[in-house]
Formats: C-alpha cells, sequence, structure tokens
C-alpha cells in the first residue's frame, strides 16, 4: 500500500512539472495589485487597454515595479479585461528584465533600455517553462 501511494506522488509530481508554453502580456506585480498604472493612473491595470498601455519605464526602470516580480497575463474569456495566468520565479523575472530592456529604447523613455528597440509600451512575450505550485 505504501509502495503504491509513492507511485501515485510521483505520477503527480511528473504531471506538475510538464513543461508548458504561453503567451501574454507581461506586467509588474505591483501595478496589478495596485489597481492602476503607476505611470498612467487613470488606467485600470487589468482592463482591455491596461496591459498594452503599461509602459516599459514602468516595467524596468521602476525600482518597486522591478523588485514585485512579473506575471504573465491572459484576456479574459469575454474579451472584456485581463486576468492573471501565471508569476515568474527568480530567473524568470530576470529573463522579463532583460527581454524588455532589449525591446525597449532610452530614446523612447526607458531609461535602463538599450537604444535599438522600438517599443514603448505594452511588453508581450512567450515563455516556455515548467510549471510549479
Amino acid at each position: 500500500s505504501s509502495s503504491n501511494s509513492a507511485v501515485e506522488e510521483n505520477k503527480e509530481r511528473r504531471v506538475l512539472q510538464e513543461e508548458f508554453c504561453a503567451s501574454g502580456f507581461i506586467m509588474d506585480i505591483f501595478c496589478i495589485d495596485r489597481g492602476n498604472l503607476l505611470d498612467r493612473p487613470s488606467i485600470v491595470s487589468l482592463s482591455a487597454q491596461g496591459p498594452s498601455e503599461h509602459t516599459l519605464h514602468c516595467l524596468v526602470d521602476i525600482g518597486v515595479c522591478i523588485r514585485s516580480g512579473y506575471e504573465m497575463l491572459k484576456e479574459k474569456s469575454n474579451g472584456n479585461g485581463f486576468d492573471r495566468l501565471l508569476k515568474f520565479d527568480d530567473s524568470g523575472n530576470t529573463m522579463v528584465l532583460e527581454e524588455a530592456r532589449k525591446a525597449g529604447s532610452s530614446r523612447l523613455g526607458c531609461s535602463t533600455c538599450g537604444t535599438d528597440g522600438a517599443q514603448r509600451k505594452g511588453f508581450f512575450a512567450t515563455a516556455i517553462g515548467v510549471l510549479e505550485d
């Protein structure tokens, strides 16, 4: 009986660690939790236009936003805004920071971005990884 429960536990662990691939807008947890965008307070964070109006400056320049970590969002099935899809771990947060800084530009208001990017707002990405609890 005890070996049977170990088999079930291994099967469950395998299911929990399956690879996934998802695409969506990325937003910092600080802006999600506050309910409106830090640099555009008139816009509700998870509204239909919130993620596309969220600036890279806010995403990767503002200390409190960076420290809060990042989440991927998915559009609600009714098209009326966004829901939280997944939260990145530390290595995922680092990748988001690096990729967003490449996509943005210091010429477009993102002070920690390079100069090659052409994006000012609405960071959308595809993540491939392993889902954990």
